[in-house]
């Protein structure tokens, strides 16, 4: 079985290889060369050399990483004021219904005169 006719790989994804394709490829190529034990064999090995890489370099979020600058903070008390009546209003959009206080518009058909 070539690449190409592999069940999970499509002719169109030939044209774009990401990390997720590559390693779905290299997968792939080793089930068919060497079979399912060896292809597990590799996956279950680069799970624990990226695990080990992750422990080692890893993710680092300091104290700084989640304090706001006043400016920024400004902005999302702002946003958190005005929220829940975007949120109506959102849903009021989607919907198709008018919001309370906001007049309706009316749209009369051609040759109908407002009395």
């Amino acid at each position: 079985m070539s690449l190409v006719s592999h069940p999970c790989i499509s002719t169109k994804d030939l044209n774009v290889v990401t990390n997720d394709l590559l390693a779905l490829y290299v997968c792939a190529c080793v089930q068919e060369l060497y079979g399912a034990k060896v292809a597990g064999d590799l996956i279950s090995a680069l799970s624990r050399l990226f695990t080990a890489y992750l422990h080692f370099g890893g993710f680092t979020c300091g104290l700084d990483d989640l304090l706001l600058i006043p400016a920024a903070e400004r902005e999302r008390f702002e946003l958190c004021e005005t929220a829940e009546l975007r949120a109506l209003r959102a849903s009021a959009d989607f919907a198709d219904v008018k919001m309370p206080g906001e007049e309706a518009e009316v749209t009369l058909l051609p040759g109908v005169a407002m009395t």
